[in-house]
């Protein structure tokens, strides 16, 4: 993490393990709103909560099951960031493998866990935050915006080509 003259002020090593980089690289960082900290995410399917210093605050695995769908997306199209609220959502399996659902993890917590919001959604969904809470996800045949509760409040379907 750099200071403001650009140098680093903490140097932070993921562990890897004995696939090397292809497993346990930080895919994404995304920085909170008034805490000074980042959110880290990796292949390996952690989530690392980092303050500023380069303390792990929180250490929590995105699954307890089959965390090889997390590939190289994590931290792309299958998340999304709401700096403000320090809210991140991301997609995975469901534990039976026959579903999608969407996590969310609340960062003001004092100690953040998953929480699923909704059991329903289609893999490979984009996510944006939706700026008045809650999170919106588009798919190839439609877009939806999902509150906090996890009530889906708008659903679309877009039109074919």
């Amino acid at each position: 993490m750099g200071g403001p003259t650009g140098t680093a002020i903490v140097n932070l090593e993921l562990s890897a393990d004995h696939r090397g980089c292809s497993a346990s690289c930080a895919t994404a960082i995304h920085a909170l709103k008034d805490s000074s900290a980042v959110v880290v995410l990796g292949r390996s399917g952690r989530v690392l909560h980092v303050s500023s210093r380069g303390a792990i605050l929180e250490d929590i695995r995105m699954a307890e099951y089959r965390t090889n769908f997390l590939a190289a997306d994590i931290g792309t199209q299958g998340t999304a960031v709401d700096r403000d609220r320090r809210l991140l959502w991301f997609e995975r399996p469901s534990a039976n493998s026959r579903g999608t659902e969407l996590v969310e993890i609340d960062f003001t917590a004092p100690h953040p866990t998953l929480r699923v919001l909704s059991a329903d959604v289609i893999s490979g969904s984009r996510l944006a935050p939706d700026l008045s809470g809650g999170v919106w996800l588009v798919s190839h045949n439609d877009v939806r915006r999902i509150d906090r509760n996890g009530r889906t409040v708008v659903k679309r379907a877009l039109a074919p080509p």
